[in-house]
Parts: C-alpha cells; sequence; structure tokens
C-alpha cells in the first residue's frame, strides 16, 4: 500500500454511510452486529430505580400501650402500674410529677450511651403493699426502701420506643417489652 493516508481518508467517509441508517433506525444494531452482543443501554433507555423511604426515628408517642409484660415480673401490681405508665406515655400525658418526661442523663452509665434526651425519666407508682422483694425473669430483686413520694422505681423510655424498669432507683434496669 502506497497510500495509507488516502486509504483511511476513503474510509472515513464510507464508515458513517454504513453505519448511519443502523443508528437512525433507533437501535443499536450496527454496534450489535460488530461486537455480537448487545449494547449498554443509552442514557435515554436508562431508567432510574424507584427511591426508597427511610422511615423517621420514632416520637415518644410511638410507644404503643399493652396487655403484658416481658420478661414475667411475678408481681401483678406491678404489671398493671406499669402497663398504665406505659398508656399514660404514649398518650402524651399528663403526667403526675414534675420530673417525669424529662431527660434521664444516664449518669450510672448502665444504659447504652445515647445523647441527651435520647432517654425520658418516668415515675412508677405501685400499690401501698407491694413488696419489697421482686421476681422479675427468674431474678430476684431487693427493693430499696421508699424514701419520698415518687418512690424508688422508674421506668426510662428510650428514642420513644426502648422501656427500661428500674425497680432499685438506677442501680439496676431490666429491658422490657410490651405485649399488645
Amino acid at each position: 500500500m502506497k497510500k495509507p493516508a488516502a486509504l483511511l481518508f476513503t474510509l472515513s467517509l464510507l464508515l458513517p454511510m454504513v453505519f448511519a441508517p443502523a443508528f437512525a433506525a433507533g437501535g443499536n444494531s450496527a454496534v450489535e452486529q460488530l461486537l455480537g452482543h448487545p449494547a449498554a443501554p443509552s442514557a435515554a433507555e436508562f431508567q432510574a430505580p424507584e427511591p426508597v423511604l427511610i422511615p423517621l426515628k420514632p416520637s415518644a408517642r410511638d410507644l404503643q400501650p399493652g396487655n403484658s409484660i416481658l420478661p414475667v415480673i411475678e408481681d401483678r401490681g406491678r404489671v398493671e402500674a406499669i402497663l398504665e405508665l406505659v398508656a399514660l406515655i404514649s398518650r402524651g400525658g399528663p403526667f403526675p410529677f414534675k420530673e417525669d418526661h424529662k431527660p434521664f442523663k444516664n449518669r450510672e452509665g448502665l444504659l447504652p450511651a445515647q445523647p441527651l434526651g435520647f432517654y425520658k425519666e418516668y415515675t412508677l407508682l405501685v400499690p401501698k403493699n407491694s413488696s419489697r422483694e421482686l421476681v422479675i425473669g427468674g431474678v430476684l430483686y431487693h427493693l430499696p426502701p421508699s424514701y419520698g413520694v415518687r418512690g424508688c422505681e422508674r421506668l426510662v423510655v428510650g428514642g420513644g420506643e426502648i422501656v427500661y424498669y428500674s425497680p432499685t432507683h438506677y442501680k439496676d434496669f431490666i429491658r422490657l417489652t410490651i405485649v399488645p
């Protein structure tokens, strides 16, 4: 070949005429024929996937009342008091003490670390004749004496949905499951 530049020039003129009808027909058939497989979709053919909606973090009103508690608390009076308090929390109050629904600071560090405001504390008022010994999930707890009107028992709610019961004024925490 004495004139490669002339050959390249001729091919550059002929190739568009050969492939133009295939592209004008709206397909990739010329590319498919050359490559032996379908070409990637064009930008016009590409469809973006549907967006995925992520639910927002629940609020304190998302805590739902229930009919029973797990682990089993072997004191029906306390169970009823806890279920009544959970129902009150789910309604948003009104609460009997100004300290209720205030941030629990987790100073003891017994609950998983969370930003201030994640945990809220509530006073659990139990029947006056309630025992100072309590079995929860097969474990015996000795409750301290009640020195004030609020007593020593608390519920701490985390993120509006995680319920912890402290029968011993923040020395022990038992995570409760409220069963509908």
